[in-house]
């Protein structure tokens, strides 16, 4: 994420906030360095939309201007380190854990014959546009609350599954359908949607996170018990050495 938000693309948009982000700094007391970093511009606009759909009283300086500003300056922030910079790279460790396991959902429907027919996962927004970022289909808009990406799951007539997404974020009206990108049937075959995604799924997530470590959980615990082994021989070692010292001394006192 250093390269994403060192890139000159993404500095240059910052250098044209400037007079902005020093006014934020004053108003809430964060350093301009510390709201030029990761996400932070992000919490201030969260905490701010947070408060106002809650019908709480917001600072005074948090104008309606203000907040546009915030909201543009966000969303270009999370569509910068989600999808404009290594989106398919990036998606391998976030949205693609959560793809994988839907796959999973799917796969167990029609191996082991599910009786489920709902399945709901409660996230977070971010979660939800990583999710998009790895299917491609981000718009570039922060999710309002209770927004949400809907996979339908199909068996065709001759036996074949399909997946069909949609997209809901306004529940005045019927969620949006989301066309998989470079599919080119609706719903598209669960065979091609499988190929599409394949490049943002990871088969071992923690290796590629580096979270692996080089010996394996058996190696692991057969050197402690390797080691544990060992010191309780030493420590049987010392009391038999001292029991015999004890002794010597005794016999020598009669």
């Amino acid at each position: 994420m250093g390269e994403t938000f060192g890139s000159e693309h993404y500095q240059r948009v910052l250098k044209s906030h400037q007079r902005f982000i020093q006014e934020l700094s004053n108003n809430t007391g964060y350093s301009v360095s510390r709201l030029l970093g990761r996400n932070s511009i992000w919490r201030v606009y969260d905490t701010l939309s947070c408060q106002r759909i809650h019908n709480l009283t917001t600072p005074r300086w948090a104008t309606p201007e203000v907040f546009r500003t915030l909201q543009e300056m966000t969303s270009f922030e999370v569509s910068f380190s989600v999808v404009t910079h290594k989106r398919k790279e990036k998606a391998r460790l976030s949205g693609g854990v959560l793809l994988n396991a839907i796959l999973s959902n799917f796969s167990k429907a029609m191996e082991q014959g599910s009786p489920l027919k709902f399945i709901m996962y409660s996230a977070h927004d971010s979660t939800l546009i990583t999710l998009q970022a790895a299917l491609d289909v981000y718009n570039g808009l922060l999710p309002p609350y209770a927004a949400c990406q809907l996979f339908e799951f199909y068996q065709e007539n001759d036996g074949s599954y399909s997946i069909d997404l949609y997209y809901r974020n306004d529940s005045s009206r019927e969620p949006y359908p989301t066309p998989v990108p470079g599919c080119e049937m609706t719903p598209c075959p669960l065979t091609s949607f499988t190929e599409l995604v394949k490049d943002v799924i990871s088969t071992d997530w923690e290796a590629e996170c580096g979270l692996k470590l080089s010996w394996s959980n058996t190696s692991i615990i057969a050197a402690l018990a390797v080691a544990v082994a060992v010191l309780t021989v030493v420590l049987l070692s010392s009391i038999a050495v001292l029991i015999h010292q004890r002794r010597n001394h005794y016999s020598r006192e009669e």
